[in-house]
């Protein structure tokens, strides 16, 4: 009897134990349920956050600036064609150099972009050479070569300045070492 009793009441414990970690779990399956609801709702505010930033970034993007900009008024180009060879005429102006461009990420691509903005210099120089009456073409900067969403990336990942605060040289080093 004394045995069926210490039984019993050891029983009565495991089941006070059972119910104690019952309501524990019980009460980590709401936390946890709050959390992932609080997860969620974060991911939701990631999202719109997201496409905020996108959207502000298109519309300050340079590419935005110059379609928005009002258009200079063009001025009639001289109808006689230039004697000089290499020159092309297309609807009446002469056709300039077109600057490299660089929307990739990976260093190939950088190295690549490299090669083809060393030899745009060049190009500008014959163009600017056999230009008639003399105007001279300017070259593009190697940042206006360069996505505006990629120079951002480049400019606080790699070089670690806000865009805005870079000058050429600064743009021309991590270029050159992706090379």
């Amino acid at each position: 009897m004394e045995m069926n009793n210490r039984l019993m009441a050891e029983l009565e414990e495991q089941r006070r134990r059972q119910e104690v970690i019952v309501k524990q779990l019980h009460a980590q399956k709401k936390q946890t349920e709050a959390h992932e609801q609080g997860l969620h709702q974060a991911a939701a505010a990631s999202v719109k956050h997201g496409e905020q930033l996108e959207e502000m970034r298109r519309r300050t993007s340079a590419r935005w600036h110059a379609f928005s900009a009002t258009p200079v008024p063009v001025v009639a180009a001289p109808t006689t064609t230039p004697a000089v060879a290499g020159v092309h005429v297309v609807y009446g102006f002469q056709e300039v150099p077109k600057a490299p461009s660089f929307n990739g990420s990976t260093k190939v691509q950088m190295r690549k972009l490299m090669d083809q903005y060393e030899a745009y210099p060049g190009e500008v120089n014959i163009a600017n050479a056999q230009h008639p009456n003399g105007a001279q073409i300017q070259r593009a900067p190697l940042s206006a070569c360069i996505d505006p969403l990629s120079v951002e990336r480049i400019a606080y990942c790699e070089i670690g300045k806000a865009s805005h605060e870079l000058m050429e040289e600064d743009w021309v080093r991590p270029t050159r070492h992706a090379a």
